[in-house]
């Protein structure tokens, strides 16, 4: 329910949006995680994409620039930033009822990550300083190297191949 109405008593088809914010589409960047993983692993996407909720999406304001997403990305990925989820989420139980499928293994236990309890990281002083500029740079750096690694895989190789049929 919605102003105490329906989708359908709104006069909306049930597949269709009932409210959308624009304000979160002004800017192309998002922050996409995982919400079931063994470590953190977040992701820059720079627009274009649809996440559902096993990829929640963190959201800047519209003035956040594209360093300041790559700062906050580098941070989110660091093993501290990990030490720190590890200690607030929970490992979720395998069908077995055990935490982990591998006993002794305490890497291989999946954590589900919740965007709620994310959102109480403490983010360091850096951020909002100029060394933040540094932290962008050295992610970017890896962005970079992982695009270039990107190009050469085979799929990518062969797309950009003249006598490549994508429909064979």
């Amino acid at each position: 329910l919605m102003f105490k109405k329906t989708q359908l008593e709104r006069g909306f088809t049930w597949f269709e949006y009932g409210m959308l914010i624009w304000s979160k589409f002004r800017s192309p960047f998002s922050i996409v995680f995982s919400f079931v993983a063994t470590h953190n692993h977040f992701v820059l996407d720079r627009g274009g994409k649809v996440f559902n909720r096993s990829a929640p999406v963190i959201k800047l304001s519209c003035e956040a620039s594209e360093d300041d997403h790559l700062a906050l990305l580098g941070i989110l990925n660091s093993s501290t930033a990990c030490f720190w989820m590890k200690q607030v989420f929970y490992p979720k139980a395998s069908s077995a009822g055990d935490i982990s499928l591998e006993k002794g293994k305490p890497e291989a236990n999946r954590y589900e990550f919740a965007a709620t309890g994310l959102a109480e990281f403490p983010l360091p002083f850096a951020l909002r300083s100029p060394s933040s500029t540094r932290i962008a740079q050295l992610t970017r750096e890896i962005d970079a190297n992982a695009n270039t690694l990107q190009s050469s895989l085979p799929d990518a190789i062969l797309s950009n191949s003249p006598n490549y049929d994508l429909a064979n």
